[in-house]
């Protein structure tokens, strides 16, 4: 009765429900000492403190059962990890084979892990960086273009949403004052850009509010590398003047090795002078903005337009180009155009990595199959399902442990080597390392695919039948029934998983192919280029540059072994030094059509000569078109295909700008070949040219096109413009050819990551299928024997074990396929010239992998017909 009345209780309730579950996490010899134990914490606990008493006890029991629990397991734990390493041990090649195939699958895993944390999952390395805003402008014709002065000063006046604002640009200067000149990285920053990314200079300061007004001194800021390489460190360099295109400018600062925006290590930063603008044109910077504490991005873009979209009512924009500013987060800006890349990549070292897992389970389950004597014998001795279960798995988690240690090694040599080669593949903001993210991620691998590799063998060991297996008495059964059924099936999945990466891998090369294949709109061969910067402080007219173009001309031509030589404002794959509108007198605008934005070059007159761009029509420009002559124009066959289909443009008249801009009409004089200036992979754009007597640039590139070798004419090249004026510097020197190859160094990089990665899945299905079939021939050498003694054919014999060998060969390329078009479908933005689905490629990934199935399987089966029947069956 007093039992029943304590149970009436709900805490003693409670009692009961404890007295039941405590005993159960032990074994059956400890429940009446641990029911004793329960009865007297309850009486000396909850009946004394109450409330208290009872969570006091519940901790109690937690703590005693995680203590005992560890204790008892822990010894286990040890017992099963001697026994493991003294296997291992005995088996050295089986060992160092699964190691170094888990290895290469982790280590790929871990190095692309890093990336895709530093550039797509980390914040930008700036405090509240999730209040950072790219803004730039969206035109009707455009989308995620530049804005001017007159834009910046616009949103810089009316700003209401935003609590800091810059822009910056990016280019290239000539450096003196600091050793030899040379052309170095320069990003051209408005005074609040520090300001608004909220970093500090390790020395000195940085730019501070008023510094870009006209007027005022111009100031740089060094990066912490351009610091230590050209000024050696030198603690006293603040203050000291150097000469950015002969401009002075004062060193203010040094920044932290860790910051680098955008994206340069080796760059400096200089004020940017804001003047008021006399158009709205060219438009060269990208902006920069922090939110206010608890602003959205959408409203402060609504607001951002709301508030300047009306101040362009009276200059003739609104009615023509609604210009409207477009934000998106710092963060996605700056990893925007490499995030296909990125995930795909991820993807495909995943995949490799679920390969490597399965290639181990194949090589597991061959060798429980060789050890099920032992096993057999364990079982028999008095170990259960669990145990089998448990040694099983501690086997794979310590074959996945030891591959990790030198997946590891390998990451850290991969991230060394990408460290130096990074502005091809992602933007570098930091360097990437190996840190406590990455390693978790690394652990987690290293927990998933050890259960992953172990659980099919350890499921195997459990299903063991002790009787059928002592009847026989043979060490190797695992051929034959049902117990042979798992190796086939790790097949297939093997090679659905190989397949999907040889079908990325061919479509990524064929992509590659048809790229660099296309014509850049210039003669490749002999053909040498350089680029120049004229100083604006000695070289500030017109007539001095163009004076001092005109001298190194002739300089240039004067060479040995050069034919002919050429400067222009753009050079073909990628460089396009500015834009502008354009409107024609014979096509004049609609109301509201938008104005068009086109690539300006400015090109001297054997500047399509030298590239070997042909003239389609009329002529090229020639030394007559000088100032004092009727201004001309030369347009591509792009553009008089879309604005004179059908007629010859040559006589129209056309002028730089928009309507509402009263520029002076140029006369078309004739129609060039397509020519690429925004990558290879850009569609032929409209672009138009503009000589350089008559619209001077001090920023040009050259190209002269020579006789001999491209490179043989450098040294000549460089002392012609020392010549001249020994403080100037050339950038870029190099041929066309390398020219070409650095405008596709991006995908060429994944091409070549994609296809070892490829590469690596076809070796391991090839390995894996061979090792099942030959496992097969080796069970099945009494039932060869036999036949061979029934008189079977050789060729019969290979027939038979091809078949059954390409079974799973077939059913995982089956399986693949849907694998692979998923791929293909996710990385439709980085092919060119090819659909995802291409048949080619499909049927080409097919026949790969078929064949290399098709040849695992033929060396066994070839095998099986040397099997001696006479022997077979004495073994047997």
């Amino acid at each position: 009765m007093a039992q029943e009345g304590i149970r009436s209780n709900p805490a003693d309730r409670l009692y009961g429900c404890l007295l039941w579950l405590y005993p159960a996490a032990f074994r059956d010899e400890y429940a009446s000492e641990m029911r004793a134990t329960l009865r007297r914490r309850w009486k000396d606990e909850c009946h004394t403190r109450g409330a208290a008493g009872l969570a006091l006890l519940c901790f109690s029991l937690f703590w005693d059962t995680l203590r005992t629990a560890c204790e008892e397991h822990s010894n286990m734990l040890i017992q099963d990890l001697r026994f493991t390493f003294r296997t291992l041990a005995r088996s050295p090649l089986f060992a160092a084979a699964a190691i170094l195939t888990i290895a290469l699958g982790i280590g790929a895993d871990t190095a692309i892990f890093s990336i895709v944390d530093h550039v797509l999952l980390r914040p930008l390395p700036f405090p509240g960086s999730d209040r950072l805003l790219s803004v730039r402008l969206t035109h009707p014709t455009e989308h995620d273009v530049p804005m001017s002065v007159a834009d910046f000063l616009d949103w810089r006046s009316q700003n209401r949403t935003f609590q800091n604002m810059a822009a910056y640009s990016d280019d290239f200067a000539t450096l003196t004052g600091a050793g030899e000149p040379s052309m170095i990285p320069v990003a051209y920053v408005t005074d609040g850009f520090f300001t608004t990314l909220e970093v500090h200079a390790i020395l000195g300061r940085t730019f501070v509010s008023g510094d870009d007004k006209p007027g005022r001194p111009r100031t740089v800021v060094l990066s912490s590398e351009l610091w230590r390489t050209r000024f050696h460190e030198d603690p006293d360099v603040i203050g000291k003047a150097i000469l950015l295109d002969s401009l002075p400018h004062t060193v203010v600062g040094v920044m932290d090795a860790g910051f680098a925006f955008p994206a340069r290590h080796d760059l400096l930063w200089a004020i940017q002078k804001i003047e008021s603008p006399v158009c709205r044109c060219p438009y060269f910077l990208t902006g920069i903005a922090r939110m206010r504490e608890g602003a959205a991005e959408k409203e402060a873009t609504a607001g951002l337009n709301a508030s300047i979209f009306p101040t362009l009512v009276g200059t003739g924009q609104s009615d023509r180009k609604p210009i409207q500013f477009y934000t998106r987060p710092l963060h996605e800006s700056v990893a925007a155009t490499f995030r296909p890349s990125l995930v795909v990549l991820m993807g495909a070292v995943t995949l490799v990595l679920a390969v490597a897992c399965v290639n181990v389970t194949n090589l597991l389950l061959a060798r429980s199959a060789a050890r099920e004597r032992e096993i057999l014998l364990r079982v028999s001795l008095g170990a259960n399902t669990r145990q089998l279960f448990r040694h099983v798995l501690t086997e794979s988690l310590v074959i996945a442990a030891l591959g990790a240690g030198v997946g590891l090694a390998i990451a850290f040599v991969a991230l060394r080597w990408f460290n130096s080669a990074a502005p091809a593949l992602v933007p570098q903001i930091a360097p990437v390392d190996l840190d406590g993210r990455v390693l978790l991620f690394t652990a987690a691998s290293v927990l998933g695919s050890g259960l992953l590799v172990g659980f099919a063998p350890a499921l195997r060991a459990a299903r063991l039948q002790m009787s059928g297996a002592l009847r026989s008495g043979r060490g190797i059964t695992g051929g034959a029934g049902g117990r042979g059924r798992m190796r086939p099936v790790v097949i297939l999945t093997e090679v659905a998983l190989a397949y999907v990466l040889v079908m990325g891998a061919g479509l990524l090369i064929r992509s590659y192919v048809r790229l660099t294949s296309v014509n850049p709109g210039a003669r490749v061969d002999h053909l040498m280029t350089f680029r120049m910067s004229l100083p604006e402080q000695r070289y500030s007219s017109g007539p001095a540059v163009k004076e001092f173009n005109a001298r190194l001309m002739d300089r240039i031509r004067q060479i040995p072994g050069v034919e002919v030589a050429g400067a222009g404002s753009g050079m073909p794959p990628d460089l396009v030094m500015f834009s502008d509108e354009y409107t024609f007198q014979e096509r004049p605008l609609t109301p509201h059509e938008p104005v068009p934005v086109a690539p300006v070059v400015i090109s001297t007159p054997d500047y399509f000569r030298a590239l070997g761009t042909p003239i389609l029509r009329g002529r090229s420009f020639t030394e007559g078109d000088t100032s004092h002559t009727p201004l001309v124009a030369i347009i591509n066959q792009t553009m008089a295909q879309k604005y004179f289909p059908g007629e010859n443009p040559v006589g129209k008249r056309m002028r730089q700008g928009g309507p509402d801009r009263k520029n002076p009409w140029m006369e078309i004089v004739g129609v060039a070949g397509d020519a690429k200036f925004t990558g290879l992979e850009a569609a032929n754009q409209p672009v138009y040219y503009k000589p350089f007597a008559q619209a001077w640039m001090r920023d040009m590139a050259y190209a002269v096109r020579t006789r001999a070798a491209a490179g043989s004419v450098v040294p000549a090249l460089r002392s012609a413009v020392a010549s001249l004026d020994k403080d100037l510097a050339l950038d870029h020197v190099q041929s066309m050819e390398q020219n070409l190859a650095d405008s596709v160094n991006r995908p060429r990089l994944l091409t070549a990551l994609m296809a070892i990665l490829a590469g690596l899945g076809l070796a391991m299905a090839g390995i894996g299928v061979y090792g099942v079939v030959a496992y097969s021939v080796t069970c099945r050498k009494q039932e060869l024997g036999v036949r061979t003694a029934l008189g079977a054919m050789r060729s019969g014999l290979v027939w038979l074990v091809i078949r059954q060998g390409m079974k799973p060969v077939v059913g995982g390329l089956l399986l693949g396929i849907p694998g692979a078009l998923g791929l293909a479908q996710a990385a439709r933005s980085l092919l060119f010239g090819i659909a995802p689905q291409d048949p080619l490629t499909l049927a080409a990934g097919l026949g790969l992998l078929g064949g290399a199935g098709l040849l695992a399987c033929l060396l066994p089966a070839l095998r099986a017909t040397r099997v001696d029947p006479a022997t077979a069956l004495r073994s047997e």
